[in-house]
């Protein structure tokens, strides 16, 4: 006589509408969890970008999302080559935007950056990106200071030689000109030679006529001497 296992049915069936309840289940997660993931906001944009390199040091890093991002903690690490981060200070949020200024003296080289910022639906996120500064040397400005100080110079030999050359002409003016003492000198004594002459001159013609005048008296005393002698004779 064979036996039936009746009841064993409907036990199988309930595990079988079990196990499909199961697997809705999570078919139904999976399906939610790529949906919540998506209501995250998402990075759609850097300024500058990810693996650019840049002729100039840029002011600030901007990073753009989908979606207006909250002001909670907003962080923008940037370090150099050697994990020095060389940025400091808070990102400012506008928006969709987180600005992260810059210092002005970054050096050539690559940068990493790291941020962090929470999303519209309160979840944060963060990510990584790098960019490279490889700018020209700046060109020297001091070349024509130094031409200027050479003409300077120039200038001030110039003056100091011409200087030096008027002294030496006054001085050599002074010492050939004849002082005015000497020049008064020679002419008293140019004046004094025929001075000399004319008194000397008249002496001579005063003592002659003193002279004559003594042998005319001379003469007529003699001669009225002897008058009155031959008279008597």
């Amino acid at each position: 006589m064979t036996r039936q296992n009746l009841p064993a049915r409907p036990a199988t069936a309930r595990r079988a509408l079990a196990g499909l309840g199961t697997a809705a289940l999570t078919g139904l997660l999976l399906l939610a969890v790529p949906g919540a993931a998506q209501a995250h906001d998402q990075l759609v944009g850097a300024d500058p970008a990810d693996g650019s390199t840049l002729t100039a040091v840029p002011d600030a890093i901007t990073l753009t999302f989908n979606e207006e991002v909250l002001e909670v903690s907003p962080e923008i690490v940037v370090t150099d080559a050697s994990g020095t981060a060389v940025t400091d200070g808070t990102p400012t949020v506008s928006g969709i935007d987180v600005t992260q200024a810059l210092p002005a003296d970054l050096a050539n080289g690559e940068y990493d950056v790291a941020w962090r910022v929470v999303s519209g639906d309160g979840h944060p996120i963060d990510g990584e990106l790098s960019f490279t500064v490889d700018a020209p040397a700046p060109v020297a400005t001091q070349e024509p200071a130094a031409t200027s100080d050479v003409a300077t110079d120039l200038a001030t030999d110039a003056a100091s030689d011409g200087a030096a050359s008027d002294d030496a002409a006054a001085s050599e003016a002074t010492d050939t000109a004849p002082s005015a003492q000497a020049v008064v000198t020679s002419a008293t004594t140019d004046d004094g030679a025929p001075t000399a002459l004319l008194i000397g001159g008249a002496a001579v013609l005063a003592a002659a006529l003193v002279t004559v005048l003594l042998v005319v008296r001379r003469n007529r005393g003699f001669t009225g001497g002897n008058g009155p002698a031959s008279g008597q004779a």
